[in-house]
């Protein structure tokens, strides 16, 4: 969305509502070969909406967003794959979005 009044960009990403403990367990997987990463603490973050949990400043947000954004979105794809794939072995708190969203289709 735009605001032409103030030229205000507010964008929202998937990454910033998941559980925000599982998001930097996986995050730092990708830290360790990706140096532009290396702002990314391995401070424990509560299971609330990752954007939050972060604590990320503007630049470090800006940072991840590029992370996330390289190769055609290669990053964004391999790191849904991993957090999926935590999810389903560790005991996480599923966000209640994706709970809404599997009643409404299940």
């Amino acid at each position: 969305l735009v605001n032409n009044q103030f030229n205000v960009k507010q964008k929202t990403d998937i990454e910033d509502a998941l559980n925000g403990r599982l998001f930097l367990q996986t995050i730092l997987e990708f830290r360790t070969k990706n140096s532009e990463l290396s702002f990314i603490t391995e401070d424990e973050k509560e299971e609330i909406p990752s954007y939050y949990a972060m604590n990320l400043r503007i630049d470090e947000y800006d940072k991840l967003d590029q992370f996330f954004s390289k190769n055609n979105c290669e990053n964004k794809v391999a790191f849904a794959q991993l957090y999926v794939e935590k999810m389903k072995q560790g005991e996480f708190k599923v966000p209640q979005w994706i709970e809404e969203i599997k009643r409404f289709f299940g």
